[in-house]
């Protein structure tokens, strides 16, 4: 189903597609962080604890 806007539909819808989009970009910026945080900052000495909370943030 395709669906076509005139030039001042989309004019008016522009904002709240770029605010979705911004808030995408904020949402997968901070799963990238904790996926490094996830790979990089666990080593013998970190708790199970400390690796389920991160985990818990990605879901």
């Amino acid at each position: 189903m395709t669906t076509y806007f005139s030039i001042t539909d989309a004019n008016k819808i522009l904002p709240t597609v770029i605010k979705k989009f911004n808030y995408s970009k904020m949402l997968k910026n901070k799963i990238i962080k904790i996926e490094e945080q996830i790979g990089s900052d666990f080593t013998s000495k970190t708790s199970m604890e400390d690796y389920i909370i991160l985990k818990q943030k990605l879901n």
